[in-house]
């Protein structure tokens, strides 16, 4: 008896003596089996008869080959804290369950800053203290650097070839070629190109209702010209649907059920091809994006004036890369510029209407400093501290992306007495992080001054050590400028229909890997006839020249 139990913990399926090592793996089997089989009948792009028998079949060996063969032993005994997991499956049935965020921060709360999960065959550290995340990110970053294996989002979605995704060498290279373009030198180089698209900006706000769209084109514009010499003259250029069909292809497989089953059970990937629609869905991104992306990349070649594209075609560390890398490290930044300040503009512009005390401290402060014969321009940054701290509260109020793109633990690592195993994939909860009332008290409140003369608190948005954002700074200087010419120029409020508010839900969110602000109403009108002239004057002189 004393052989057998002792056998049953060696193949490590449950703790426990008796019959039950024997029923509860069968029992396991049955649920995740279930739980895949109710997933892909919902997903419309599988034929009913597919989701039916052969699924299970399929489903059984799968799950099988995982609790008896895949699932890892635990080698080390000193492990972070975290819930209690399934064997074989970890913690994925309550990601399935409930909201991620809620999961989180339910998990947190009782383990503790450090929480260890375990998604199938992979191990997740999540993290929701700053000083943790500063102390294991930015100082051992050599040891978590790398990136952890993503089978849709890089694997078949990119050829391999996603910039942010990419790990240990190749990581290092796009870095060298990309990271002369961002240098405090370049981005002062860019000032021109901001100026201009956020003059039209603001033109094309005055009179018009859906500010989103303006933006939309202000934020797709400044990239595409940086990167292509590309200008969007029109709100509804169809680049701009083009961007967002992009984005829509790629960022949705992230959101979609059968993501998180793939990437935790690599078995899954193996599956005939009628029992795999993320290959499809894959193959369909890949074949957009490229094409996409290397119709930018001729466009930009195209082009006789200077562009990222002819900066990086002429970088000795791209000499041998073929055309098709370059086009996807450029239609990268390409995406990533776009989407993140189109996010982080409308949330901003949310939290104004929603908090208009702060607008008007915003245009006390500009009033006091630039005056009202001129707009604002990027010199004045120093003067203007509640306009960064604005822009700094907004980045913390709703991260547009909650979960950074995880880390992977390159070695064993010891940290607070806990053994960090390699391959462990760290997630850094800047969504916890930003809530956390001993760091930010009243979190949920927009509160800009929390950022003035502030000490120790430091802005995570853009990311960690050697993986953080190589276009923050540019990303930076677009929404400072930005908002300190919005607030300028605009007064924001509530829209009103029939005589009615429309009420704006400030926490109303879409997305998972980048949340964004439901679409909402508001009301940006110029603040005097004579701020609306300046602004028609500016844009004439800019037509003109």
């Amino acid at each position: 008896m004393a052989d057998s139990s002792s056998k049953g913990r060696r193949h490590g399926v449950f703790a426990l003596a008796g019959g039950l090592d024997l029923v509860l793996p069968a029992l396991l089997i049955s649920i995740l089996a279930y739980t895949l089989v109710h997933l892909i009948q919902n997903w419309t792009c599988l034929p009913n008869l597919i989701a039916q028998w052969p699924l299970i079949t399929g489903a059984l060996v799968t799950c099988g080959s995982l609790l008896f063969t895949y699932y890892p032993a635990r080698p080390h005994h000193r492990l972070p804290p975290g819930p209690r997991s399934i064997p074989g499956i970890g913690n994925v049935l309550s990601l399935l369950r409930d909201p991620p965020s809620d999961c989180f921060k339910k998990w947190h709360d009782k383990h503790g800053p450090l929480v260890l999960l375990h998604y199938g065959q992979r191990r997740v550290l999540s993290i929701n203290s700053p000083q943790i995340a500063h102390d294991l990110l930015n100082r051992r970053s050599a040891n978590y650097s790398a990136r952890p294996r993503f089978i849709i989002a890089n694997e078949l979605m990119t050829g391999g070839m996603q910039t942010v995704l990419a790990s240990g060498k190749q990581s290092q290279l796009h870095r060298r070629i990309l990271g002369p373009l961002f240098t405090k030198k370049m981005i002062a180089k860019y000032e021109t190109t901001r100026d201009l698209e956020s003059k039209q900006l603001l033109h094309d706000m005055l009179g018009r209702e859906d500010f989103s769209q303006c933006i939309a084109r202000f934020t797709a514009t400044v990239v595409l010209s940086l990167g292509y010499g590309i200008r969007l003259d029109d709100i509804h250029d169809k680049k701009i649907r083009e961007i967002s069909h992009i984005n829509y292809i790629t960022a949705g497989a992230v959101d979609k059920s059968y993501y998180h089953l793939v990437e935790h059970f690599p078995l899954l990937n193996k599956l005939p091809a009628f029992l795999s629609p993320w290959r499809g869905h894959a193959a369909e991104a890949e074949k957009a994006t490229c094409a996409f992306y290397l119709k930018l990349l001729r466009t930009g070649k195209a082009d006789p004036a200077w562009n990222w594209t002819h900066e990086v075609l002429a970088s000795d560390a791209a000499q041998g890369i073929s055309e098709l890398q370059i086009a996807y490290m450029l239609g990268t930044l390409q995406i990533a510029g776009h989407d993140t300040t189109f996010v982080a503009l409308r949330i901003i512009v949310k939290a104004i209407v929603v908090n208009p005390e702060c607008m008007d401290k915003a245009q006390s402060e500009l009033d006091r400093v630039v005056g009202p014969d001129r707009l604002p321009c990027d010199a004045d940054e120093p003067e203007l501290p509640y306009i960064q701290a604005i822009v700094l509260e907004a980045l913390r109020w709703q991260p547009p992306a909650p979960l950074l793109i995880p880390h992977c633990s390159v070695e064993d690592d010891e940290y607070m007495g806990y053994v960090i195993p390699k391959d462990t994939t760290i997630i850094a909860n800047v969504g916890l992080m930003a809530h956390d009332p001993e760091v930010f008290p009243e979190p949920r409140q927009f509160k800009p001054e929390r950022w003035i003369d502030s000490q120790g608190i430091h802005d995570n948005t853009f990311g960690y050590g050697r993986r953080a954002c190589i276009g923050q700074n540019l990303a930076k200087s677009h929404l400072f400028l930005v908002t300190a010419r919005l607030l300028w120029v605009f007064r924001f409020s509530h829209q009103y229909r029939d005589g009615h508010k429309v009420d704006v839900d400030p926490w109303a969110t879409d997305g998972c890997s980048v949340t964004a602000p439901k679409p909402f109403e508001a009301s940006l009108q110029p603040r005097s006839p004579k701020h609306r002239d300046l602004i028609e004057r500016e844009w004439q002189a800019v037509k003109t020249t």
